[in-house]
């Protein structure tokens, strides 16, 4: 990763999309693992940028949230632009 940009950051920026788009949603990190099938401390590692996810997986969350996978890539490069200011 590119340090001078503060990407070293970005996996926990993208985390912190996740979940602010959850939360906009009033879904509880349990209410979203149960959409997803999968444990809670999935998404509680997703969202602090502790696992990363591939495209399948990024799909899934996009699916259960009800948003397009468009909107949280959207939402991620808006994190990484206010790092770079």
């Amino acid at each position: 990763m590119w340090t001078a940009s503060g990407a070293l950051l970005a996996p926990a920026r993208f985390g912190a999309s996740l979940r602010a788009i959850r939360l906009e949603l009033g879904l509880t990190q349990k209410q979203l693992a149960e959409q997803l099938d999968v444990p809670r401390s999935y998404v509680r590692k997703y969202e602090a940028g502790e696992w990363r996810l591939d495209l399948v997986e990024l799909e899934a969350v996009a699916g259960a949230l009800g948003v397009a996978l468009t909107t949280i890539v959207w939402r991620f490069e808006s994190k990484l632009d206010e790092g770079r200011a």
